[in-house]
């Protein structure tokens, strides 16, 4: 994998999420509804902090889970929010990647003819959409409030630094999604999330940063997790050797992190699998 600059556009974005940690709501202040000037101004937010990461040298940014709405996760709001790859905001982001010559990993709800997924696009420098990743894995309990349908692929996206995976949020919870991408030669994984767990506050914290690190070390990997500050921020950079290489506060901030895999060590964990032992049947494990 080639040296790369990338940027955490960790955008405070108006949401009508009902965040119940305090001090996360505290700084979020989240609305009771989401308007369309608040659409807007999400949209606008991600555009200029995206602007800020290129003139600090970025090579690629990577935004947050459902920007548009800030994951504000009210039920009834998907038709209002979700976006047609042709549609003018995506249009923008093609746009403004052309002028900035900016690779960009942006996540929204998509609508097709049929239906709505969780989204994330990848845009190159030219304005051509590289990759395109629909979140596999979701908890019953968000799909029952915000019914969306999920992906069924786990694909790998060529760039100039070699080849990137994405995972949306709690995709990153499944070792299975980590370890397919690795296996198909990703060398960064980019997580766009919105979620308090990221944030110290939250009582799964500990287990959550470990998890992470622990996936970025048994495939050895740079993971790179871009979470809203209205979710609580602490978006994340981890190595191939686990090692956490830059955290962001709490707050709005487009944090920059350079990766060189050349400086960190990495134990090859893929030339020693056995794929034959990995034959996972629910029945046989006692599940479903």
């Amino acid at each position: 994998m080639k040296p790369l600059r990338i940027a955490f556009l960790q955008a405070n974005f108006r949401s009508s999420f009902p965040e119940k940690i305090p001090a996360i709501a505290r700084v979020a202040r989240p609305g009771k509804q989401m308007r369309l000037e608040d659409y807007e101004f999400n949209h606008r937010l991600l555009l200029s902090l995206a602007r800020q990461a290129k003139a600090k040298g970025a090579d690629i940014v990577v935004g947050s889970e459902s920007y548009l709405d800030g994951w504000s996760f009210a039920r009834g709001s998907l038709p209002r929010i979700a976006l047609a790859v042709g549609d003018r905001p995506v249009d923008d982001l093609r746009r403004a990647a052309r002028e900035l010559r900016l690779w960009m990993c942006i996540a929204f709800m998509e609508k097709t003819k049929r239906t709505i997924y969780n989204s994330a696009l990848l845009i190159s420098s030219s304005g051509k959409i590289a990759g395109h990743y629909r979140k596999t894995h979701e908890t019953k309990d968000v799909l029952k409030k915000m019914p969306y349908k999920l992906g069924d692929d786990l694909p790998v996206f060529n760039t100039p630094w070699g080849k990137i995976g994405i995972l949306i949020c709690h995709d990153r919870w499944y070792p299975e999604n980590a370890r397919t991408l690795r296996v198909k030669g990703a060398e960064l994984i980019l997580n766009p999330t919105a979620t308090a767990v990221f944030n110290p506050c939250h009582k799964y914290h500990d287990i959550h940063r470990c998890t992470q690190r622990a996936l970025a070390y048994a495939n050895g990997l740079f993971w790179a997790s871009c979470n809203s500050a209205n979710h609580g921020g602490h978006s994340i950079l981890i190595g191939p050797d686990g090692s956490v290489i830059a955290e962001a506060r709490p707050t709005q901030q487009v944090l920059i992190a350079d990766l060189d895999l050349k400086k960190y060590s990495r134990y090859d964990f893929i030339s020693n699998l056995r794929p034959k032992l990995y034959q996972f049947r629910q029945e046989k494990a006692g599940v479903g």
